[in-house]
């Protein structure tokens, strides 16, 4: 028995016809998804800091929201070159 559908996906069209394979569709949406929480968990953390710390100025709390920043940007570039399998 023979099927069209394992002879299409390996030639990279799917079931439907495209051309798209469904690693790529998926991939962007699991990378998004996991940036909104790796972003939410650190601005988590900082606002649990803030409160355990009471006294925050103004600066300190541009401060800490900038390094909030930089770190969910970070670790979003790193978990997406692993979704994406460069490392």
């Amino acid at each position: 028995m023979t099927s069209g559908y394992g002879t299409s996906c390996a030639a990279g069209v799917g079931p439907t016809g495209g051309r798209t394979h469904p690693h790529a569709i998926a991939a962007p949406v699991v990378w998004a998804l996991t940036g909104a929480c790796v972003t939410h968990l650190t601005a988590g953390r900082r606002h649990l800091w803030m409160d355990v710390s009471h006294k925050v100025s103004k600066a300190q709390g541009e401060r800490s929201a900038l390094f909030a920043l930089v770190i969910s940007g970070l670790l979003w570039l790193l978990v997406g070159a692993k979704i994406l399998g460069l490392y």
